[in-house]
């Protein structure tokens, strides 16, 4: 919700830290929000912490306009970057039920770390800080930005005002690279959906050469 969008951003920007989670990585929130799959059941009695609200929400299936609820934009810069992201989550999200439904949870897992996205597990080990209305979500996965959420009358969803700021002149190069991993992630669940991998082991390694091979400004030509 890589590698990610969440790894692009770690490398386009210094790795401030704005009690938001997504502010320095921005790329990484992306797809660590993306990918969420089946989600648990999760009281709705009373107002959802921030935990809470990212095991509520499933990309899985999903369209783009379906998710955009679960992002807070108010400016059509921020509209452009949220949408970006959303492609990305939906697409990781695709691969990691291909993955999952074919070879298991823990090949799932190793999929989505690749992906620097994470999993139902990732969710629970996550350390919480929240200040206010923000709240940072740091995942026990190496390389993958925190996520960053606001709360808006009484709802947590992901602070995109908090990446574009951060972004700075990079927001151009970060929304396209959202979609160049997209089709990457949607070329290898295909492949997978196809067998043309025997193995999870022979998908990581395809999955990861084509996203190590993703660069600002140049095309994605997805795994084979």
């Amino acid at each position: 919700m890589t590698s990610s969008f969440d790894y692009f951003i770690s490398k386009a920007l210094d790795c401030r830290r704005v009690t938001t989670r997504f502010v320095s990585p921005m790329f990484c929130l992306l797809l660590c929000v993306t990918c969420r799959g089946f989600s648990g059941s999760v009281s709705t009695s009373s107002p959802l912490t921030p935990r809470e609200t990212i095991k509520s929400w499933n990309f899985e299936d999903k369209t783009v306009n379906q998710v955009l609820t679960w992002y807070e934009f108010n400016t059509e810069v921020e509209k452009l970057l949220a949408r970006a992201t959303a492609a990305q989550a939906v697409s990781v999200a695709r691969l990691q039920k291909v993955v999952r439904m074919k070879w298991g949870l823990d090949a799932e897992t190793i999929i989505a770390h690749i992906c620097l996205t994470d999993t139902r597990k990732d969710d629970d080990s996550a350390t919480v800080t929240v200040e206010n209305n923000r709240a940072i979500i740091q995942y026990n996965i190496p390389d993958c930005a925190p996520l960053l959420l606001v709360q808006i009358n009484g709802v947590w969803r992901i602070d995109i005002a908090s990446y574009v700021h951060d972004l700075g002149d990079q927001l151009q190069a970060g929304i396209q690279y959202c979609y160049r991993s997209s089709d990457v992630y949607a070329a290898t669940a295909d492949a997978v959906a196809a067998d043309r991998y025997s193995s999870v082991k022979e998908a990581a390694n395809a999955l990861k050469k084509a996203t190590d091979a993703l660069e600002p400004g140049q095309s994605s030509e997805g795994a084979h």
